[in-house]
């Protein structure tokens, strides 16, 4: 599996310890590619167990969005089952310019399940009024 470089920050990448993370999770081999990424090998259940943790992950890191201090506008999400479309309903006038650091947490959370699920890295996050359906914003992330 290849983790792409654009779900580690570049601090990350750099304290990043390869070998004290295999030895850690019990993966067969990890390794930090020349363009940040990560690749790591592992057995076919333990993939299985890591894609599941990452839909429940991605799942929670959506519903946590809902209705937090930070993020009060937010009122729903919903994804389809690959997270490469995620709609989220505002507030349209609670929702200000400090909504784009929600859509790049979401867009991160969604591409990590996709390079773990095998997926392409596609993910389309639009933001729109609850009210009108009015789309206020839409942001693409892909690994292109």
């Amino acid at each position: 599996m290849r983790l792409p470089a654009i779900v580690f920050a570049e601090e990350e990448i750099k304290a990043f310890d390869a070998k004290e993370y295999k030895e850690k999770t019990g993966f067969r081999k990890v390794e930090v590619n020349s363009d940040g990424s990560i690749t790591i090998t592992m057995t076919k259940p333990k993939y299985d167990e890591m894609r599941q943790e990452a839909i429940k992950g991605t799942g929670r890191v959506l519903d946590e969005t809902v209705g937090t201090e930070e993020e009060p506008y937010i009122i729903a999400v919903a994804a389809d089952n690959g997270f490469s479309s995620i709609i989220a309903d505002v507030d349209r006038d609670g929702y200000g310019s400090g909504g784009e650091s929600i859509i790049l947490e979401i867009g991160i959370s969604a591409m990590t399940y996709q390079a773990i699920a095998g997926d392409k890295l596609d993910c389309e996050i639009m933001i729109r009024d609850a009210l009108t359906k009015e789309t206020i914003i839409s942001r693409k992330y892909s690994a292109d």
